[in-house]
């Protein structure tokens, strides 16, 4: 950790950072009137880097690194770790310089990691059962059952049996959930078609398979959640093809540039019928690609939609299916999740800015950068 943070103190155009490593293990006993009874163990471990930057301009530019893995082997070396963080380094070096969006609306580009969090807050938590016997949620999708809400090329599946993707852990595993049944693959949707919902012990209207979604944090009460959310596309299209797709798109809509969202720090969606059916995207690192194929970085701007108009606006996606291992909070409390997903091209997604405080450059330097100048 004090390696990794000391490479900082080398550029003093950053003025906030930090870096640290929690490793978490959590081992509960469960116990019904029913008889059962299972010993449960959980371990996540995380590496994580906070750099913040403030331009000349006073808008701040952060970069994060969150490496979230359900074994300590997956996280990288002390050498690839710095390499990871001299590389924010200098992207934060770039988004410095680069122009701000206030507002966009036509073709988007998600990246694997983009294009999961997409589907987590779209899709995934609408399909959470519990929410279908509520009178306080909107349940988009209540019935929607058995009818098309997607493109034909695309599947989901909820599978928390599953361990581990392509060598890594994948910490949304478990094997029962929190009201003791046995955890089971969930097809939610098939060639674009509504399935069915996560569900705890619960039946659901229309629907009579049960399949042990059911999850809390500690003292919460348990409800039907995400585990290992899989976006599964049948046609996959080469990385090559997808950025041609990309730019003939941009072209067809005679668009000045599309938008490629390479990085995103999380995300939030509306459930409630009180509140908007919308949800929204934080991005971390955007560029913004001209017709002619031109890239350049963007800052300032967050994803945002609804969800039947969103899922509609998918053309295609990539052959690229990426592990992301992340922390999802709702009702019954902050759980481990992890989706797989590939790249995605949506005809339409619309942009919005972030909200921006201008602040006041430092009028000291910091504490480090006087002792430079002393020779210490």
């Amino acid at each position: 950790m004090r390696k990794a943070g000391a490479v900082t103190r080398k550029h003093t155009a950053i003025k906030t950072s930090w870096v640290d490593f929690t490793a978490s293990h959590r081992q509960s006993l469960y116990v019904d009137s029913e008889g059962s009874e299972q010993l449960r163990q959980q371990a996540v471990f995380e590496l994580r880097a906070h750099l913040w930057l403030l331009p000349a301009d006073g808008k701040a530019v952060l970069q994060e690194l969150n490496l979230i893995e359900g074994d300590l082997h997956d996280l990288p070396s002390e050498k690839d770790f710095v390499k990871l963080i001299e590389e924010r380094i200098r992207l934060l070096g770039a988004l410095e310089k680069a122009p701000h969006l206030h507002a966009y609306s036509g073709p988007v580009l998600l990246s694997p990691g983009a294009a999961g969090l997409f589907f987590h807050e779209v899709i995934g938590h609408r399909l959470e059962g519990s929410r279908l016997l509520s009178a306080e949620e909107g349940a988009t999708f209540r019935d929607l059952q058995g009818k098309r809400i997607a493109p034909r090329f695309i599947d989901i599946v909820d599978d928390p049996t599953k361990r581990t993707f392509r060598g890594r852990s994948m910490i949304g595993h478990f094997l029962f959930d929190d009201e003791g049944n046995p955890a089971r693959r969930a097809t939610l949707v098939e060639r674009g078609v509504l399935e069915s919902f996560l569900t705890g012990s619960g039946p659901l209207p229309g629907q009579r398979e049960l399949n042990g979604h059911a999850r809390n944090a500690y003292h919460e009460r348990p409800i039907s959640r995400m585990g290992n959310l899989f976006v599964v596309n049948r046609e996959p299209v080469a990385p090559a093809e997808l950025r041609e797709r990309f730019l003939e798109e941009i072209r067809r809509q005679k668009k000045k540039y599309g938008i490629w969202v390479k990085e995103t720090l999380g995300g939030e969606t509306g459930t409630s019928s009180y509140d908007f059916q919308a949800f929204k995207g934080e991005i971390m690192h955007a560029v913004r690609v001209f017709a002619d194929g031109r890239e350049e970085p963007v800052r300032g701007v967050d994803f945002v939609g609804t969800p039947l108009s969103a899922l509609d606006a998918i053309l295609c996606m990539g052959d690229d299916d990426t592990l992301d291992n992340a922390w999802c909070g709702a009702e019954s409390g902050t759980l481990p999740v992890s989706t797989i997903a590939p790249s995605a091209l949506l005809r339409n997604l619309e942009l919005q800015a972030k909200r921006r405080e201008s602040l006041t450059q430092y009028a000291m330097p910091l504490p480090y950068e006087q002792g430079a100048r002393r020779g210490a």
